[in-house]
């Protein structure tokens, strides 16, 4: 965020001139400049972007490894996060880091391999899946693949009814 939108230009040149097959961040200077964007760190996008996308998370509140912090997110968070940014049509960044002997710190292990089990019975749903063509539900989130529309429900309804907004 730093840069002039030059040196921004200038850094995106030299990068696909020695790595052509290269993607780089927007972070680069701004968009319009690189191949995709993102959110800030840790922030969940409240809308779906126009562009290819990213939200970058951590399983706590720290970047890396930090023995004293202890501010775990669920995985049912963690898999409403995929979920929600696979319905906007974006791609969930997980960022985690070894503990200070280059361990998996076991608590992310834990978090990472229920996460894991989530997918291996609703991958289906995320895996090729992308920005569903309802609006947003207040009761979850769609994601959509080929012709099939798959329902995320957060929280049931009193009414037990799921209303999908623009469905035709």
């Amino acid at each position: 965020g730093k840069l002039t939108r030059e040196q921004g230009q200038q850094f995106l040149d030299t990068v696909y001139s020695l790595q052509p097959d290269c993607l780089v961040n927007s972070r680069v200077w701004k968009a319009p400049l690189g191949d995709y964007s993102n959110t800030s760190d840790n922030q969940l996008a409240t809308r779906t972007l126009a562009q290819d996308w990213e939200n970058i998370i951590t399983l706590n509140g720290s970047w890396g490894y930090k023995k004293s912090d202890h501010n775990w997110k669920s995985p049912v968070t963690i898999v409403r996060q995929i979920i929600d940014v696979v319905s906007k049509n974006g791609n969930l960044v997980i960022n985690i880091g070894p503990t200070e002997t280059g361990e998996w710190d076991p608590v992310s292990e834990s978090i990472l391999l229920e996460i894991g089990d989530w997918l291996d019975a609703y991958g289906d749903s995320i895996y090729g899946a992308g920005a569903s063509p309802t609006a947003r539900p207040s009761w979850g989130r769609c994601t959509v693949k080929g012709n099939t529309l798959y329902l995320h429900v957060f929280d049931r309804p009193a009414d037990r009814k799921l209303i999908v907004p623009g469905l035709k």
